[in-house]
């Protein structure tokens, strides 16, 4: 037996424990229905993770029921649930919520919990740009016509996130306190830095030479991005060579990075090769794809 609980096993002591610390908890219920409530989750929770974890963890449950007590006195439907605690402070309650499905006290949404999620993070992108300020005017007036879109069933709640993302960076990188309009700079710039978002920004771009009739043009410089992406891989052909470990993990994302460097192929295509069809030799390795065979160097070969 552990010390100090004299005659009690390890099991005893904790489910003992857990016992204990739901009747304490129930004393918070104003109704005794409340009290009864939590008593059985308490129940579910032991058979669920076990009597130490539960005991160790009950009584964080507590303000999630007693708020439930406070506002409606029975349990809501999820949709109630959802729109005061928010998708995120239910993840935060996921094993509370687990019970009252299986228990048939409620029937969780998931669509409906994706949007809320989704909603949060759309308010949170509109955060960035600063209040009150011409960006914020300017990227309010563009998610209310998104969300025009949404209402006439032409585009989704996440789409709308992936439309203002790039339109707050954008704003951003044009004026960080949101005070200016962006001008062909900011534009031609920011898609210097992240290329893959000319699909996402030009529909911002279209609705500001709409509204305000900036002229601007939204268009990647491919020679520029491909001169920073080979930069990119060199500089990761470089820090593989010097600390890679020659694992089979290693030699993967050696050769995957040295056909894009030395042979201009896609990570998609080098990433479906098979083991069979690299080859080591002393001078290099040899990979062969669709019939073809690439030579890279080895990575002694590139750190020397």
């Amino acid at each position: 037996m552990p010390a100090g609980r004299k005659n009690v096993c390890e099991a005893c002591y904790w489910r003992g424990l857990h016992k204990k610390r739901v009747k304490l908890d129930q004393a918070v219920f104003e109704s005794p229905r409340f009290a009864t409530l939590f008593a059985d989750f308490g129940a579910w929770l032991q058979c669920h993770v076990g009597e130490h974890r539960a005991a160790l963890t009950v009584h964080r449950y507590v303000p999630f029921f007693a708020e439930i007590e406070k506002h409606w006195g029975t349990i809501p439907a999820y949709p109630d649930l959802l729109k005061s605690f928010g998708a995120e402070g239910l993840r935060r309650v996921r094993l509370p919520m687990k019970w009252l499905a299986e228990s048939k006290q409620t029937t969780v949404d998931a669509v409906a919990r994706e949007a809320d999620s989704e909603i949060r993070r759309v308010g949170a992108i509109i955060a960035t740009v600063p209040a009150a300020t011409v960006g914020a005017i300017v990227l309010s007036v563009y998610s209310n016509k998104l969300r025009t879109k949404i209402a006439a069933g032409k585009l989704t709640t996440r789409s709308m996130r992936l439309a203002l993302r790039p339109a707050a960076s954008l704003l951003l990188s044009a004026d960080a306190s949101g005070r200016s309009l962006p001008d062909q700079t900011a534009v031609d710039g920011l898609l210097c830095k992240a290329p893959g978002q000319l699909a996402a920004l030009s529909g911002f771009i279209r609705f500001l030479n709409e509204r305000y009739t900036l002229g601007l043009t939204a268009a990647v410089d491919e020679k520029f991005v491909a001169a920073r992406r080979r930069k990119s891989l060199e500089r990761t052909l470089l820090t593989l060579a010097r600390s890679g470990d020659g694992k089979e993990s290693f030699l993967r994302e050696w050769v995957c990075i040295c056909l894009e460097y030395f042979h201009g192929l896609p990570l998609r295509l080098s990433r479906q090769i098979s083991d069979y069809s690299i080859a080591i030799d002393a001078d290099g390795c040899r990979v062969s794809i669709a019939g073809r065979e690439y030579w890279i160097p080895t990575r002694q070969s590139v750190a020397g």
